[in-house]
C-alpha cells in the first residue's frame, strides 16, 4: 500500500486541503491504492483514503526543530511499504536518525526549491541564513537516503538530481484538477472581459503590478473589464482608483472569495491570467492551480513563462515573456478578439484537459511508479 504523508501542524491551506479531497475520492473511485494523511493541529476522517491526524504537541520549538520525531510519532510507517511525504524541509535536527531508518520506503515530494523559498519568504534575514545553512547540510544526506524523488516541475527534480550521489528513480507530478464543465457566457465584442485569481497579490510572481502598469498604457477603444480575486495590498488599491478613472478600463476588486462562490466570475470571463512575473519566484516553471483550474471550465488562459504541462504551442493560451517589461496590450487584445470570434475552443481545452491535466491519469501514473520502484 502506498501512503502519501503531509505534515501541517499548525493548519492545512485550504487549498491543499481541497487538492487532497479531491485527489483521495479520485483514488476510491478508480480503485487506486494511494491513502492520504494529513498530521495537524485537529483531527479529521474526511473519507476512507484521506484522513487528518491530530499532532500529539502544541510544542512549538519541537515542532519546527524535531519535525521528524513528531512525524515519527504520530504516523504508523509499518502499515506502508511505499510512503511518499510532501517534503517538509531539513531545517530541522532529527532528520538524519528519521532517513536513516525509513528512507528505504519514502519518495520524497518537492513542490518547490526549497533553499530560494526560504530566503523569499524570510526576506534573507539572520533567521533565514540560518536555515539555509540547516537546509543545506541535511538535505543531500536526505535525499541520497530515500528511494526516489518526486517533484511538480522537471525544474524542481532536475535540481534534485544534482544534489544526488547516487541516480535515484524520478516523477513529474504536476498540479492537476479535474475537468468540471465549458462556461460560455453572454458575448459583449466592445467589452474585454479578465479574470485574475490569487490567494494574495502581494507574492511578486503573481504579477498584477505589472499588469497594472501595463493596462495604464492602453488607449484601444473597447473597453477592459478585469475583476481581482484574492487580497491586493494598499498602493495596488490605490493604483486600481487610477486606473479606473480611464474611459476604457474597469477593475473590480472582491477580495478573497470562496470556491462556491467563484463560478459566476468564471462565465464572464473570456480569458484568465495565470502568474504573470513567475521569475520573481524560485522558477520560471510552474503548474499554477489556477490554470488549471480556469482551464477546468474551458476558459483560455495568459500566463507568463513555462506551464510544465502544456509543452506546445495551443490556440488558447497567450504565453508571454517572464520579465519586468510591460505587457503587449496590442498583443493580448488581438488574443482576445480570436478567442471571442472562437467559442468552441473550450472544446479543444477538455480535449487537451483530459489527457494532459486530469488527476485521474497522473494518480494512476503515480501509483505505477511507485509499485515499480
Amino acid at each position: 500500500m502506498i501512503a502519501h504523508l503531509n505534515y501541517f501542524p499548525h493548519g492545512i491551506d485550504i487549498g491543499i486541503y481541497n487538492k487532497l479531497k479531491v485527489k483521495s475520492e479520485i483514488a476510491i473511485e478508480h480503485n487506486i491504492k494511494i491513502f492520504f494523511y494529513v498530521i495537524s493541529n485537529y483531527e479529521e476522517d474526511v473519507n476512507q483514503n484521506f484522513k487528518i491526524i491530530k499532532c500529539d504537541t502544541t510544542n512549538k520549538f519541537e515542532l519546527k526543530f524535531f519535525r521528524y520525531k513528531v512525524i515519527e510519532r504520530n504516523f504508523d510507517f509499518s502499515k506502508f511499504n511505499r510512503i511518499i511525504l510532501r517534503y517538509p524541509k531539513c531545517v530541522d535536527f532529527s532528520s538524519g536518525p528519521f532517513i536513516r531508518k525509513y528512507g528505504h520506503k519514502i519518495f520524497t515530494e518537492h513542490h518547490a526549491l526549497e533553499v530560494e523559498e526560504i530566503r523569499i519568504l524570510e526576506n534573507d534575514s539572520l533567521v533565514s541564513k540560518m536555515k539555509v545553512f540547516l537546509e543545506k547540510i541535511n538535505r543531500v544526506n536526505f535525499l541520497n537516503q530515500s528511494r526516489g524523488i518526486i517533484g511538480v516541475t522537471n525544474h524542481i527534480i532536475e535540481s534534485k538530481k544534482e544534489l544526488m550521489k547516487i541516480p535515484k528513480p524520478t516523477f513529474l507530478f504536476s498540479n492537476g484538477n479535474l475537468f468540471q464543465e465549458i462556461l460560455n457566457g453572454p458575448r459583449n465584442e466592445n467589452v474585454y472581459k479578465l479574470l485574475f485569481i490569487s490567494g494574495t497579490f502581494i507574492q511578486p510572481w503573481a504579477g498584477l503590478d505589472r499588469l497594472l502598469l501595463s493596462l495604464e498604457k492602453y488607449e484601444g477603444s473597447k473597453k477592459i473589464e478585469l475583476t481581482l480575486i484574492g487580497h491586493v495590498t494598499t498602493y495596488q488599491s490605490t493604483y486600481i482608483e487610477k486606473l479606473n478613472l480611464k474611459y476604457n478600463i474597469s477593475i473590480e476588486c472582491t477580495g478573497q472569495l470562496m470556491k462556491k462562490y467563484l463560478k459566476k466570475y468564471y462565465i464572464k470571463a473570456d480569458a484568465c491570467f495565470g502568474s504573470l512575473s513567475p521569475h520573481k519566484s524560485d522558477s520560471l516553471e510552474a503548474c499554477a492551480l489556477k490554470v488549471r483550474e480556469a482551464l477546468s471550465y474551458g476558459k483560455p488562459i495568459i500566463y507568463a513563462g513555462v506551464d510544465t504541462d502544456i509543452e506546445v504551442k495551443v490556440d488558447w493560451a497567450l504565453n508571454i515573456d517572464a520579465d519586468d517589461n510591460l505587457i503587449n496590450i496590442y498583443k493580448l487584445t488581438k488574443f482576445l478578439d480570436f478567442v471571442k470570434s472562437n467559442p468552441r475552443l473550450g472544446f479543444d481545452i477538455k480535449d487537451f484537459f483530459e489527457s494532459n491535466i486530469s488527476w485521474i491519469p497522473k494518480l494512476k501514473r503515480l501509483e505505477a511508479f511507485c509499485s515499480k520502484n
